[in-house]
């Protein structure tokens, strides 16, 4: 029998090869009734670290016949083991199907051509998650770092009971959102922006839920909090700037069109650029602010964020006029300037 060995992503132990060796001479004694040279073994042992997971792919072809198993496991010997049991499996009952001649029934044929389908569509499936996680992998830390504040604030406010959510929950749910619309082949420009938009997509699902469930079982006297601490509020504010870094992905023109920002030589003036926005960010209304971050950050239709937040589009549009304005008076005051030719804002 023929094989192929592969680890990614890490140097497999000396007990690991030895399991590999033991399980591979056994599944090859039940091949025995096929040409050595027909018999082809490929084995793949995949480590994602962030995730702390081990992904085994395990291909077995015969003649006229291709078997397949996968498994993601954080053990990597039950990984290997199962894969290994999975494939002697489905050798067993193709040759039991062998020896009783099924091979003469179309619907036999049909069965097998399906298999093999099915297995094609298993490597491809696989490739395609292999692409997302590694583009995906770079932003996770300042993903999950962002999702914790939101969550704080919205623990803040009243939208979410203290402790109900955890962040590893939004950040997964806006990773499986994320690997969907992937998956259906979007082109994605900017992975940052768009991993945080799924991620705010996940808070409002979760958000919502528990405000359904909450009008279901808590009395109308219980008093919610309305406002909360500035100390909390004003974590949002921060975090935003601190996603979207002024090197990077944050465009104060995409926020307010005329600003004059400074040169990244100017530090002094930038970092007092960036904390007069925080501020102002932070003392907006809740649903004002989100606006403005769906809008202006993110670069949605207003059609969108109006489905969104069931507002009209001329309610966003306004909202949006004032928030904008309110940005460039708190600058103004602070001495930030305005290109006079865009003086206005529309």
């Amino acid at each position: 029998m023929q094989r192929n060995v592969e680890f990614k992503d890490f140097e497999p132990p000396k007990h690991i090869t030895t399991l590999i060796e033991r399980l591979t001479s056994k599944l090859e004694k039940n091949t025995k009734t096929f040409s050595p040279d027909a018999v082809y073994l490929r084995l793949m042992v995949e480590h994602n670290s962030a995730r702390k997971l081990y992904t085994v792919s395990l291909t077995l072809d015969v003649p006229r016949k291709t078997f397949a198993a996968k498994e993601e496991q954080h053990d990597i010997q039950a990984g290997i083991r199962s894969a290994f049991a999975e494939i002697e499996r489905q050798l067993k009952k193709y040759k039991a199907h062998l020896r009783q001649d099924h091979w003469k029934r179309p619907e036999r044929r049909e069965e097998v051509r399906e298999m093999k389908a099915e297995a094609a569509a298993s490597v491809a499936k696989e490739s395609k998650r292999e692409a997302f996680f590694s583009m995906v992998t770079p932003h996770l830390k300042r993903l999950r770092h962002f999702v914790r504040h939101l969550i704080q604030y919205s623990e803040a406010i009243g939208d979410l009971p203290k402790g109900n959510v955890s962040p590893s929950e939004i950040v997964d749910g806006a990773l499986l959102r994320a690997y969907r619309e992937f998956a259906s082949g979007r082109s994605i420009p900017d992975v940052k922006n768009w991993l945080l938009r799924h991620a705010l997509d996940q808070l409002d699902s979760v958000v919502l839920r528990v405000k359904e469930e909450r009008e279901r079982t808590v009395p109308i006297e219980e008093d919610l909090p309305e406002t909360p601490p500035q100390e909390e509020v004003s974590s949002l504010g921060e975090e935003i700037m601190y996603f979207y870094q002024p090197d990077e992905d944050l465009k104060l023109e995409d926020l307010i069109p005329d600003i004059e920002v400074p040169s990244p030589q100017d530090v002094a003036e930038t970092k007092d650029l960036q904390r007069t926005v925080k501020q102002a960010l932070a003392e907006m209304p809740a649903e004002t602010r989100r606006i403005l971050l769906l809008r202006g950050l993110q670069g949605r239709s207003r059609e969108e964020v109006s489905k969104q937040l069931g507002k009209s589009v001329a309610e966003i549009d306004r909202t949006l006029r004032s928030a904008r304005e309110y940005l460039r008076q708190k600058l103004e005051a602070s001495g930030f300037h305005f290109r006079p030719s865009q003086k206005r804002i529309a």
